[in-house]
């Protein structure tokens, strides 16, 4: 049975269809996706406390899409600048869909994703009149083994020109009494990333896990070890996040009028786009035509 959500654009409303959800669960880990909004990750159980910001209502997801759950950004992570601007020998034309003017998390965190397999999701994207001129496909699969859940990205170039592309995840937490990064450096402001990252210190030194202060938000990159933790001490909770890439960025924000704390990892820093073509580091990838970019991310929960 079909749900259905209005989304306020403007002076339009668009229409949206929420399915039931898809889950996959052991006795200890509980996921829940919705594959027509995004294919986000609606809920995360883990022993029994649900881990994520999420809504009682899915429609939630449609009105506030940035704000809840956990989402994927595919063909790019995080921000990168909207209007026109040559890229590759191609023009990209990105509609700003954030406050600061950017575009953010990528083409594909609201809409409908397709089923591929029994566990895996894919969409389609880019070409002429969407402002990414490329086209290419991206599929997401899910697993949920004892209390681990994996959630793994392929992100083709089908064109036949080079194509930056960038993936990752977006969760947000309920709010965790500790978060801890193995970076010594940072990028401070995601809003306004400078070309070099700068020595962590104070509040974004958490290579010893700390609360993630009010007012953050920053990447972290040059990973000692391509993992983060998080540890809800009222529940008894601890998670452990990992890529099976080395060149993995974190992510973090605690936003003031945000109940929760995002932690993401993602293959790019913020303004992916200027760092690929400025050779500045941590940008987007180029991607040579039916080249797939893959990411497998490991979240594994620990309970006493």
């Amino acid at each position: 049975m079909l749900m259905r959500a209005t989304v306020r654009s403007g002076c339009y409303n668009v229409r949206v269809h929420v399915p039931d959800t898809f889950e996959l669960a052991t006795d200890e880990v509980a996921i829940e996706v919705l594959p027509e909004l995004g294919a986000r990750v609606h809920s995360i159980r883990a022993f029994g406390y649900e881990m994520l910001r999420t809504p009682l209502d899915p429609e939630a997801h449609a009105i506030h899409p940035f704000t809840w759950g956990g989402y994927h950004m595919v063909p790019w992570p995080n921000r990168v600048d909207a209007g026109p601007q040559p890229v590759l020998g191609e023009t990209v034309d990105l509609r700003a869909n954030h406050t600061d003017g950017t575009a953010i998390h990528g083409m594909h965190y609201v809409s409908a994703w397709e089923p591929a397999d029994h566990d895996t999701f894919q969409v389609s994207g880019g070409g002429a009149g969407t402002g990414w001129p490329w086209e290419y496909d991206a599929a997401v699969r899910f697993a949920v083994e004892g209390s681990t859940v994996t959630i793994a990205y392929a992100l083709t170039n089908t064109s036949d020109r080079t194509m930056p592309g960038g993936v990752g995840f977006h969760p947000w937490f309920r709010t965790p009494s500790a978060v801890g990064i193995p970076a010594a450096v940072a990028f401070p402001d995601n809003t306004d990333t400078a070309v070099r990252p700068d020595p962590v210190e104070g509040a974004l030194d958490l290579r010893t896990p700390r609360p993630l202060d009010v007012g953050v938000d920053a990447c972290w990159v040059d990973l000692a070890e391509p993992a983060v933790t998080l540890a809800w001490d009222d529940l008894g909770v601890g998670l452990t996040m990992s890529a099976d890439d080395p060149a993995i960025v974190a992510v973090a924000a605690h936003l003031p009028d945000i109940d929760a704390v995002a932690v993401e990892l993602q293959t790019s820093a913020p303004a992916g786009i200027r760092r690929l073509l400025n050779a500045e580091g941590h940008g987007l990838r180029a991607l040579a035509p039916g080249e797939t970019l893959a990411l497998e991310l490991t979240l594994a929960f620990t309970h006493p």
